[in-house]
């Protein structure tokens, strides 16, 4: 039990600096693509966690996915999209 607990804090940490924008698929934006379709209509996107404080530990909870007006407000909020469309 405690080798699974020592295992998911691991994952949990290293996760903690990674920027959400990396592109991984054609769905999603890149951090470097600074161009967005304002005619794309609405998306869903799962915004980033809210940064942890330097050197302090902190529980964090996965902010709920949010319906973006279109790609522009997507990129603008920081977020990775999921779908196109609103989230259910």
């Amino acid at each position: 039990m405690k080798v699974l607990i020592t295992f998911v804090l691991l994952v949990f940490l290293s996760s903690c600096g990674e920027d959400p924008l990396v592109k991984k698929s054609n769905n999603q934006l890149s951090n470097n693509n600074l161009s967005c379709n304002s005619e794309s209509g609405v998306v869903c996107g799962q915004p980033p966690m809210p940064p942890c404080p330097p050197n302090m530990f902190c529980t964090q909870v996965m902010p709920d996915p949010v319906s973006y007006e279109n790609e522009c407000a997507l990129l603008q909020a920081k977020a990775r999209m999921i779908k196109p469309g609103s989230c259910e």
